[in-house]
């Protein structure tokens, strides 16, 4: 600071002073006596004669002041400046023993790979094309991000090709400025530049052809997934990897309603053993059906015809995994016309049927698909009605299922049964379990709240968990059952239940040695709301889950 009295003028008013004044200002007089005798009057003449020296005085001092702020404010930020530069300093001698210097490039690598998005989800539901293209998930945004921390990071993440092998491409404008289609190929190119020789993940939404697809149709030979939604205009613009897809391991294919025969650009490929086709209005086109291993279909629309449309979907010659979700049947007509035979050698199946018609529709409809159909190597079964507002929950075909079951010796092979949002009474149940000695796990649905159902059909009763207790009898329904799934109501007695349960801990009667018997309760709500077990029981679960004899679970269900 700099060091100084401040100067204080003789001339300063004091209140009283004050106050006159402003009294004297209201009036149109002028002061007429001297003021030494009327205290606290005012030396008007002496006042206006003085006040400039004493103004000047005031100036000299507020610019000394000022000259010693600036002085300060200079030495401030020379300070605060010298403190950042230690501060820095400081900081970066931290660093050295940072642990994240000390990662391992493969650790720092497998971080750099955490930290990409997620795939886009063109599949999910009815998506619509976006309004404009998003050049940064082609150019890797997260890692051009990651790249400026450090030297060693831009090092790590420029130099690794692995992490550049997911290419996510979305257009849907019919017409892009030739600027910007420019720098979209320029981006694209430096992406697969950078991803090397490593197998690609490509990720494609094209509503009408680009020149972007050829730029990926020349990489063909690295495609190890992909996922095309796209119309066959866009499709026909990738004709040239007809043949040169030798890494392709798993294909998902949407967004058109028919690929025409024609569509045969994935018909030789190797390695292709996984394939998703969703929101198809006939069957995809020629494919290495004979090496499939695991096929979806989603969202099956008409105009196909069911009888091709399933000889197509489940003909394959091979084991596999057939899984056919959202198949609309609400356009069948009845009385359904006899479907022709298939046979095939899938070992797994799962058929969702949605009907926006009545049940007995759904009933007969689910009947003429088991009808034909002869699955002798079938294991894992899962059928299930889509039970949505205004759609209705499909009975269930018992004299099918039966024909069904006894055409592909579902007795000898049929290891799990899942009956999901079917309307099937205990009877039919009873008599459908029956047929199944070599079953190990089942899952049963009762009807949701929402649904509307007579009193008979609910299915988790009294009695179908007394049928299914373990007895010493050659009839004994399901004896080697090791699981089992409600979706219940809990509609039946506790003490019914432990039964059942504790007729089914024992080794050589349900589960392999040393085993626990599982069971999963997922709870409906009533109207009146859920209940829980009654205390002696669940107890006694709990005693049986600590001894390893029982795996338990009771759960709210997901809401509808």
């Amino acid at each position: 600071m700099v060091q100084g009295e401040l100067f204080s003028s003789s001339l300063l008013p004091t209140f009283r002073q004050t106050q006159s004044l402003c009294q004297l200002l209201r009036t149109n007089l002028l002061p007429t006596s001297p003021p030494e005798f009327h205290p606290g009057s005012v030396d008007v003449e002496s006042v206006i004669s003085l006040a400039p020296a004493e103004l000047a005085r005031y100036d000299e001092d507020i610019a000394r002041l000022h000259a010693a702020l600036d002085a300060h404010r200079s030495m401030i930020k020379m300070q605060t400046e010298a403190r950042a530069v230690l501060q820095d300093y400081s900081d970066r001698c931290a660093s050295v023993f940072a642990p994240v210097r000390r990662l391992p490039p493969e650790i720092l690598k497998e971080i750099f790979a955490l930290c990409a998005p997620a795939p886009p989800k063109f599949f999910e539901g009815h998506p619509s094309f976006a309004a404009e293209i998003k050049p940064g998930r082609i150019a890797q945004a997260h890692l051009l991000c990651l790249s400026q921390v450090c030297s060693n990071w831009h090092t790590t993440a420029m130099k690794t090709p692995s992490l550049w092998a997911t290419i996510e491409v979305d257009l849907p404008l019919a017409h892009v400025a030739a600027a910007t289609l420019l720098n979209l190929m320029h981006v694209l190119s430096r992406s697969l530049e950078r991803s090397a020789g490593c197998p690609l993940a490509i990720h494609v939404r094209a509503k009408h052809p680009s020149p972007l697809l050829t730029v990926l149709a020349r990489h063909s030979e690295r495609w190890r997934t992909v996922d095309l939604f796209v119309c066959h205009r866009s499709l026909a613009a990738l004709s040239g990897v007809k043949g040169h897809v030798p890494l392709l391991e798993r294909l998902q294919l949407g967004g058109c309603s028919s690929l025409r025969n024609r569509m045969d650009i994935f018909e030789t490929a190797p390695r292709l053993t996984q394939a998703v086709f969703s929101k198809f209005g006939t069957a995809p086109g020629k494919l290495p059906w004979n090496q499939l291993r695991r096929v979806t279909y989603t969202n099956v629309y008409p105009p196909m015809a069911l009888d091709r449309g399933l000889a197509t979907m489940l003909g394959s010659p091979s084991e596999g995994d057939w899984d056919i979700r959202n198949l609309h049947v609400s356009h069948l007509s009845l009385p359904l016309p006899e479907l022709t035979p298939i046979h095939s050698a899938i070992t797994r199946l799962s058929l969702q049927l949605v009907d926006s018609r009545n049940r007995d529709h759904s009933r007969e409809v689910l009947g003429g698909i088991l009808r034909a159909l002869t699955l002798p190597q079938l294991r894992h079964l899962r059928l299930e009605s889509l039970h949505r507002r205004g759609r209705r929950l499909a009975l269930w075909p018992q004299e099918q299922f039966s024909m069904f079951a006894s055409q592909s010796s579902c007795r000898e092979t049929l290891q799990e049964l899942l009956l999901i949002g079917v309307i099937i009474t205990e009877d039919d149940l009873l008599a459908c379990l029956s047929s199944l000695p070599t079953l190990k796990s089942l899952r049963l649905t009762d009807i949701p709240a929402s649904a509307t159902v007579e009193a008979e059909e609910l299915t988790i009763t009294n009695g179908l968990l007394q049928n299914l207790t373990w007895v010493p009898r050659a009839d004994c329904i399901t004896p080697r059952l090791a699981h089992i799934a409600l979706d219940s109501l809990l509609g039946f007695s506790d003490d019914i239940m432990l039964n059942f349960v504790e007729s089914r801990l024992f080794s050589g009667r349900s589960h392999t040695l040393g085993d626990p018997f599982r069971m999963v309760i997922s709870r409906l709500p009533r109207d009146t709301g859920t209940r829980e077990l009654n205390v002696s029981v669940a107890m006694r679960i709990q005693e049986l889950v600590a001894q390893g004899d029982l795996d338990f679970q009771l759960m709210d269900a997901p809401a509808q």
